[in-house]
């Protein structure tokens, strides 16, 4: 932001300072030698826009003598140059804070008159503008010190000297307040509001320390846990302290309403006053910095001894009810409930000082009129809310808590009665009729007693509804889990329910627990089964020898387990609904009891799951039959398809046998895909391997001869000229070479890169039609020949001045297209020839020296060097041996093949006979190396048609190397491979792909190539 500032006011005052004198270099006139004088005297009285005109004017005038204009000017420019420095040091003092030091200031702003008249407007108002945003800079850094000292001082507790500290900046833009005018009414009451300040300033420590004693003397009383009636009267006490901070605290408030009301009339007469006001920074030194997140100014200070003090004994209190409400809590839970009641009317008690002291901070901050919302009919400050909500619900909660503890005694006193009934009966002392007539007299006593609980927990659950509708209100508001003390008393109070209600179901509990017993043990039975012939179905994991995990499918062995659970299935359910039936038959107090209901859901849930199973079974058993069904089609297909495999090869129609025995492993790994059959995969991994092979020996023949004659045709085609036929050529010799083989035909490469280097020849010599900028580089080559033939003309009619200022322009058009296109033929000739015209004898006493130069750029490799001499060529084509150096500049570049030598030759012809010993020898083990000798033979001898033969032959011989079908194991890794590259797990499948090629068989297959290729470009 600084920076923009600085270029705003640095490009105002360059645009200010020179827009004149621009417009004067274009339109001004003048006299002659006196025009020069007139000038000196305007520069020594600093009037440069003037002198300018003047300049401007003779330099048109008096093109002989142009310098003595152009060095007055160049003054002009340097005076004004050294102003925009020491303008843009004065803005860097800005940028950088530095701006409040005057001295330095001053010798800048004195530099600034020497260098300009100093009855310049400008001058003056940017000297202004300085000024202003110095003064600002400084009053803005001693500011933020002070705001940060006084949060500092805060931090540490030291809230009075806090107050000084951020006292001590009431004066920033005061004088200039007051010294503006703005009437004696708003004046005076700004002043009164000072003075308001500097009165809570002076009564703060005697207010604090009285306070502080107080708050203390409270504290400790709480932390000794003395009696309510001492608790009671030191916190009376505390009243008229609290009153005066109080009056302190709204005092502050009221003064920074009064300043922000004045501040927003103000701007509203004035729209630019804003931050530079002695209302603004008095307003952040009473409320502190807003994005902090924390209380800060005075009012910050004043808050933090109030939550020091008076907070602190909040916290004592809050600490010493929850305390004691928390023993209070496992009392009652350990059943202890004597104890219980008389610690949570203790811990009621303590409950009352905390809202006691929010009611206080309410008063505290009242002054501020902060936001405040109705809880439980009472008026509570916004962001008290949750704190109040915290102590009211304990108090409350604690109430609910004492009656349920008075419950849980008359609980123990009916479970001393009834406890032994159940064990009297299993030990034989009672009848079963005895024991449930016993049961029935402890169930009407029980029953009374849930009429009373159930009373209760309407109360309370009633109370935790509204608690939590002001929880879900007031929730940015909170600082604590309002709802955890009225949980509690719904946990105890339904505690104690759950006692009563679970002495009336444990006899019917034991009843069925037994059963569903039994019959889940019938149903674990079946859902093995189940799982058995499912897994046989999904699939088995098995690890392969890389360590890799497949899996294979079963599906006929599975339908026949299918088939026995579904007979076992048919007696089990008829089991199952006489268990129903008894549940169905029960009590209503029994039944509605969670875990009677959870038990006959269980049963039902295993009725039902076992009639699902049944379904499921019967379903899974048809999906396995479709699956052997489709299993035994894909095999059949897959015969079919290798049989018309055989009889294509036998018509050498390769691709129709390629594409079915591809076709044949489809089906087989189709078939081995929904039913694993080790008979089949012998099979795929024998007849489909050994005729993919024989097909790519046989194809391989016809491969060798065809790419023969492409190679020998674009030989033909490139040393007749057309580059592009020999490449197609090449590029299809490519593409038949790699149907039987993966490498690439090392020969092709060759030629390809021969024939590649010749049509580079052409490339960005002549600029394509569909090159992304033919239009922009037309357009200039045409204005730059235009421009060349206006030359010609101006110098052929003897204004040998305009015709080389034509020349320029149009060397500038060729410049900008060889920018982009360094070699262009056309921009590159109107260079020349624009040369040429120029200085005729130079021309041609340079020439000799450019052709040997660009001939030394050739032999480098350079192709702007080899474009010169092509240029060269052309404009002299008659220069001595020039067909023969462009002949030689071919060959340095790679374009053209230099002649073979005869040591070349004789090395070619021995290769070739070595090769020729190993191929009439028959020696297999060494075709591999008769092979590369060959190769080199040829790129050594291009026309060694003996070479070209016997490598023919050899290639024939060992034929290719492409496998046309995967061997089963490596086609389900490549599969595994493919999904996860497919599913962009690219690290897993290339590491399957890295495995997978281990085995160099292969390596010869290109679906396995391919894919490695895929994945290693995203990785």
């Amino acid at each position: 932001m600084k920076n923009r500032q600085k270029g705003r006011i640095l490009g105002f005052l360059a645009a200010c300072f020179f827009l004149t004198a621009a417009a004067s270099c274009l339109y001004a006139g003048g006299k002659k030698d006196k025009a020069l004088s007139d000038a000196d005297d305007l520069i020594r009285r600093k009037e440069y826009n003037a002198a300018l005109e003047i300049l401007s004017a003779y330099s048109k005038e008096n093109p002989d003598n142009f310098e003595e204009a152009q060095r007055r000017i160049r003054q002009i420019y340097r005076i004004r140059g050294e102003f925009n420095s020491v303008a843009g040091e004065l803005l860097d003092m800005v940028a950088d804070g530095s701006i409040d030091n005057a001295e330095k200031v001053l010798e800048l702003t004195n530099r600034l008159r020497e260098l300009e008249s100093s009855s310049n407007p400008q001058l003056a108002a940017f000297i202004t503008r300085i000024r202003d945003l110095a003064q600002f800079a400084y009053n803005r850094s001693r500011l933020d010190r002070i705001l940060v000292e006084g949060r500092d001082l805060i931090d540490r507790g030291n809230f009075a000297q806090a107050l000084v500290v951020y006292a001590g900046g009431m004066d920033l833009y005061q004088d200039d307040f007051f010294n503006s005018g703005y009437g004696s009414v708003i004046e005076e009451g700004v002043f009164r509001e000072i003075e308001n300040v500097n009165r809570v300033i002076r009564d703060f420590p005697s207010a604090a320390q009285s306070l502080g004693a107080l708050a203390s003397s409270f504290t400790v009383a709480l932390e000794r846990e003395e009696p309510f009636s001492r608790l009671d009267a030191a916190y009376a006490g505390l009243d008229p302290a609290v009153e005066r901070f109080t009056v302190m605290e709204g005092d502050l408030f009221r003064t920074a309403a009064f300043f922000d009301l004045i501040l927003a009339q103000l701007q509203q007469q004035d729209s630019s006053i804003g931050d530079r006001s002695f209302l603004s920074f008095a307003m952040r030194l009473i409320r502190g910095r807003s994005d902090q997140g924390v209380p800060e100014g005075m009012l910050g200070a004043i808050e933090g001894f109030w939550n020091s003090s008076v907070g602190a004994a909040e916290s004592a209190a809050g600490r010493l009810a929850e305390s004691v409400y928390s023993r209070a809590l496992d009392a009652a839970f350990g059943r202890d409930y004597t104890a219980a009641r008389s610690d949570f009317e203790s811990a009621g008690g303590y409950a009352e000082y905390p809202l006691g002291f929010i009611e206080k901070r309410f008063l505290f901050k009242e002054a501020g009129n902060l936001p405040r919302v109705e809880i439980f009919d009472r008026a509570v400050p916004e962001e008290s809310a949750g704190s109040f909500l915290k102590y009211e619900s304990m108090s409350q909660a604690i109430n609910y808590l004492i009656s349920g503890s008075e419950l849980g005694d008359r609980y123990d006193g009916i479970a001393d009665d009834s406890g032994d009934s159940v064990d009297r009966w299993r030990a034989g002392t009672d009848t079963a009729e005895d024991a449930m007539d016993r049961e029935q007299g402890y169930r009407d006593n029980y029953e009374v007693l849930l009429d009373d609980i159930e009373s209760l927990l309407d109360e309370v659950n009633q109370r935790a509804a509204e608690l939590e509708d002001y929880r879900n209100r007031l929730e940015d508001r909170q600082d604590a889990d309002i709802l955890r003390y009225i949980n509690n008393a719904q946990t105890l109070v339904g505690g104690i329910h759950g006692m009563v209600l679970a002495v009336v179901q444990d006899s019917a509990i034991r009843y069925y627990t037994i059963a569903n017993g039994e019959f889940e043990k019938n149903l674990d039975a079946r859902r093995d089964e189940f799982a058995e012939g499912n897994q046989l179905i999904e699939g088995i994991s098995r690890v392969t020898e890389n360590d890799n995990t497949v899996v294979d499918h079963f599906p006929m062995e599975g339908l026949a387990g299918l088939t026995g659970m579904l007979e076992a299935i048919t007696g089990n359910s008829l089991e199952g609904s006489a268990l129903l039936s008894r549940y169905e038959g029960e009590r209503g107090e029994i039944a509605a009891d969670n875990r009677i209901s959870d038990l006959q859901g269980s049963a039902r849930a295993m009725v039902d799951e076992l009639a699902s199973l049944g379904t499921r079974g019967q379903g899974l058993a048809a999906a396995a039959r479709n699956q052997v069904a489709q299993a035994e089609a894909y095999r059949i297909d897959g015969d079919r398809l290798y049989r018309e495999a055989e009889a294509a090869l036998a018509q050498q129609n390769f691709d129709r046998a390629r594409d079915r025995l591809q076709l044949t492993a489809e089906r087989y790994n189709n078939s081995l895909g929904i039913q694993e059959s080790s008979s089949l995969r012998d099979e795929w991994d024998t007849r489909l391997v050994v005729l993919g092979q024989e097909i790519n020996r046989l194809e391989n023949e016809v491969v060798v001869r065809e790419v023969r004659n492409m190679v020998t045709n674009a030989q033909e085609t490139y040393f007749a000229g057309n580059f592009e036929r020999a490449e197609d050529l090449l590029v299809r010799a490519q593409n038949r070479w790699h149907v039987t083989n993966i490498e690439d035909n090392e020969e092709v490469l060759y030629w390809l890169g021969v024939i590649r280097g010749a049509l580079s020849l052409r490339s960005g010599r002549i600029i394509s039609p569909t090159a992304p900028l033919y239009p922009e580089m037309s357009q200039l080559l045409s204005e730059a020949k235009r421009n060349y033939d206006e030359g010609v003309r101006y110098i052929t009619a003897g204004q040998r001045t305009l015709g080389l200022a034509k020349f320029g322009d149009a060397r500038q058009k060729t410049q900008e297209v060889k920018l982009m296109f360094p070699v262009n033929q056309e921009a590159g000739m109107l260079e020349l020839r624009m040369d040429q015209l120029t200085d005729l004898p130079a021309f041609n006493a340079s020439f000799d020296r450019r052709v040997q130069e660009a001939r030394a750029g050739t032999r480098r490799r350079s192709v702007e060097a080899f474009a010169d001499l092509q240029n060269l060529a052309e404009i002299n084509p008659r220069y001595t041996n020039m067909t023969a150096i462009l002949g030689e500049a071919e060959i340095d570049m790679g374009y053209r093949l230099p002649p073979p030598n005869p040591r070349d030759l004789a090395r070619s012809a021995e290769l070739t006979q070595a090769a020729r010993q190993v191929l009439d020898g028959n020696i297999r083990a060494q075709y591999e190396v008769a092979l590369r000798q060959v190769t080199e033979a040829i790129t050594l001898n291009p026309n060694n048609a003996a070479a070209a033969g016997i490598k023919d032959r050899l290639q024939i011989l060992m034929g290719g190397n492409t496998e046309i079908v995967m061997d089963s194991n490596t086609r389900q890794e490549y599969d595994r491979a493919l999904r996860e590259f497919t599913q962009r797990n690219y690290l897993v499948a290339n590491a399957i792909v890295q495995q997978i090629l281990q085995n160099p068989r292969n390596r010869n297959i290109p679906q396995i190539i391919e894919l490695q290729r895929r994945i290693q470009s995203l990785l």
